[in-house]
């Protein structure tokens, strides 16, 4: 079992505080080599490195460096911030993830990330269903949605059972990082007021990508059915069990900035990370 192993980096990256656009230019024109390549590439906005790699196990992200981005040369002077983009390809024979994300890196002698990581990719997902028994579910294609980092089958769910309905959020059994649930709605057309029901979120299993919906009959809670006719939405934010995050390394003297990756427990995972490093942001109130 490995952590990440590069296969091919391509660097593209120069120090944006030392080239001027003209400079740039020129570079690009009668430059060869590296020098030609990165001014190139910040001229078309190329990424400033592309990582090809592999790993074949769950080994934590810190602990599984893909690049360090202050060993490439990247500064993080004091009282200013950059943006870390980073875009992820990843495949493991099965399914491919795809997904795009921005950390901010606060400078200084020892850098902090600054903010929540921000998933740039649509991790909504949706699942839709109709039912005519209030127990038997039958999917509504346009409205059972998958994140839009996955490339596998839409959210299905089996019958109603023991009040509870088991929603498989990427279309079979399959793990991801985090669920956060969202909303359930149920309409019916001709309901009464007998139809009225209660619904909430029951048990969430990452390792299976699932959520249940545990509904209950307000004048019968044991009740275990939608009301017949009803037409029922759900939602959750799912992420991807794959990560690729900017990491913090403490060990270092001083700390650096680099991205790690976190694969599959013995399962082969390639990956194309590309990564994009912005202007450094002078916030001198910091």
């Amino acid at each position: 079992m490995a952590a990440f192993v590069a296969t091919n980096t391509i660097r593209r990256y120069v120090d944006r505080d030392k080239r001027d656009d003209v400079k740039r230019l020129k570079d690009a024109l009668y430059e060869g080599g590296d020098v030609g390549l990165a001014s190139l590439g910040q001229i078309y906005q190329l990424p400033d490195f592309v990582i090809e790699g592999t790993t074949d196990s769950n080994t934590a992200a810190a602990s599984s460096p893909v690049i360090s981005l202050s060993d490439e040369g990247v500064k993080f002077p004091a009282n200013t911030h950059r943006d870390i983009v980073v875009e992820t390809w990843a495949a493991n024979g099965s399914n491919v993830w795809r997904y795009r994300t921005r950390q901010r890196v606060l400078g200084g002698t020892d850098p902090t990330l600054k903010g929540p990581l921000e998933f740039e990719t649509e991790c909504t997902a949706y699942y839709g269903m109709t039912t005519s028994d209030g127990t038997t579910t039958t999917e509504d294609a346009t409205s059972c949605i998958a994140p839009a980092w996955w490339d596998g089958a839409s959210p299905v769910a089996g019958s109603v059972a023991s009040n509870t309905l088991t929603i498989q959020w990427l279309g079979t059994n399959s793990p991801v990082s985090n669920i956060i649930p969202g909303f359930v709605n149920n309409l019916d057309a001709a309901a009464a007021a007998g139809d009225s029901r209660v619904y909430q979120h029951g048990n969430v299993s990452l390792t299976n990508g699932t959520t249940d919906v545990f509904v209950s009959d307000v004048a019968t809670p044991t009740a275990a059915n939608f009301s017949n006719g009803s037409i029922v939405r759900v939602s959750a934010r799912i992420f991807p069990v794959i990560q690729s995050p900017v990491i913090i390394d403490t060990a270092s003297t001083p700390d650096e900035v680099w991205i790690g990756a976190l694969g599959i427990t013995s399962d082969l995972v390639t990956w194309r990370i590309r990564v994009w490093v912005s202007d450094p942001i002078n916030l001198p109130l910091l």
